[in-house]
């Protein structure tokens, strides 16, 4: 199998998350972020579990998409359900939490030189 193929599972992922994220966020604003974390909750469910029953290339591709979707929530909420829950003050420890759960993968790498 090409290195293309592979290439897709994480660029069909990031093309869901980024087109869904202007969709969302709206939502989120009208209806409140509960129905859309609870979405995006059961999007990263059915994500995994069918990326893990997947046994073609063209399935895992199609779960790889569906957990775009679940990440799209996360990615555009979540520091503003940070926002509603804690005061000015409590704030900054729990963004930097997300921020080094986001970034502590890429971090590794970039710090190994590869």
């Amino acid at each position: 199998m090409c290195s293309t193929k592979f290439s897709y599972l994480s660029g069909y992922y990031l093309l869901i998350t980024g087109a869904i994220g202007y969709f969302i966020a709206p939502r989120t604003r009208k209806y409140g972020m509960r129905p859309g974390l609870i979405f995006s909750m059961v999007c990263a469910l059915i994500g995994v579990i069918w990326a893990a029953a997947a046994t073609f290339h063209n399935s895992f591709l199609e779960a790889r998409m569906i957990q775009g979707l679940s990440m799209a929530t996360f990615g555009s909420v979540a520091y503003a359900s940070i926002g509603d829950l804690y005061f000015v003050h409590g704030r900054g420890i729990r963004t930097a939490v997300l921020v080094m759960m986001y970034q502590s993968p890429i971090s590794r790498l970039l710090s190994q030189g590869r």
